[in-house]
């Protein structure tokens, strides 16, 4: 599989934000997300141990849905 970068999508300092990324499949294969980051973007490493665990998902959405699902729980009439 051949890795390439997407910039623009992650600004953050890799030195100061830790990142759990645990329990990833790319493709039907097991893959390290963080091993995959740090081999495209040396000058941006990523460490593990974010201190928290996010929350298992059971289902994936549809990509497509997207927008139809993010744009119905947010804007200023609902409260956030």
């Amino acid at each position: 599989m051949a890795l390439r970068p997407v910039y623009g999508a992650c600004r953050m300092s890799a030195k100061e934000s830790p990142i759990t990324a645990e329990d990833n499949s790319v493709n039907g294969r097991r893959t390290d997300l963080i091993a995959v980051h740090n081999a495209v973007v040396p000058a941006g490493q990523f460490t593990s141990g974010a201190g928290w665990t996010p929350t298992l998902r059971i289902r994936n959405d549809n990509p497509r849905a997207g927008s139809g699902i993010v744009g119905a729980g947010v804007g200023a009439d609902k409260g956030y």
